[in-house]
């Protein structure tokens, strides 16, 4: 049999255990922490997932354009020169023009424009600095250029640049 001071001894210890079935706060500080780091790297390689998709369907419709350009120079010996720039906001009187010509006729998105310049020899004013085609100020050297711009809310745009003597479209870092 126990004492009373045995008992009062137990009843102590009893009461000075602490239950460690949760978390503290240091502990959940932690957690959200990681948490927090991870949902961040998620986010920057998401942006950069559908930055990279946005892109390639900007140098897909310069690509469509370079082959309307070479079919129209196998036919007429000379680049086409649009009247007008290509938007999803273009006149319907202004369709015929790429859809016939240069048999563009792709559904492009809002806020995406595509401009054309053609020439024989003459200035480029789309290309950048560096980018501009061999023909550009020769005598009798047909060169086009295409330059496709996508407008972004918060005043931010994604850019693909072509021309006929490049392998391929290049994105041009605003």
């Amino acid at each position: 049999m126990q004492t009373l001071s045995q008992r009062f001894a137990t009843f102590v210890q009893a009461a000075a255990r602490v239950d460690r079935r949760g978390m503290t706060l240091v502990e959940l500080m932690i957690v959200v922490a990681i948490v927090g780091v991870l949902a961040a790297i998620g986010g920057m390689s998401y942006s950069s997932y559908i930055r990279q998709g946005k892109v390639t369907q900007l140098k897909q419709y310069a690509m469509d354009v370079a082959r309307g350009q070479e079919q129209f120079r196998a036919r007429n010996n000379r680049y086409y020169q649009p009247d007008s720039d290509y938007s999803s906001q273009m006149a319907e009187s202004d369709m015929p023009e790429w859809n016939n010509l240069l048999e563009f006729n792709s559904n492009v998105a809002t806020g995406i424009t595509i401009i054309v310049e053609a020439d024989i020899g003459g200035n480029c004013t789309i290309c950048p600095a560096g980018a501009e085609p061999l023909g550009t100020g020769a005598e009798n050297n047909p060169w086009f250029a295409v330059l496709v711009t996508q407008e972004e809310l918060g005043g931010d745009a994604y850019q693909a640049f072509f021309t006929n003597d490049m392998p391929e479209p290049i994105e041009l870092k605003p």
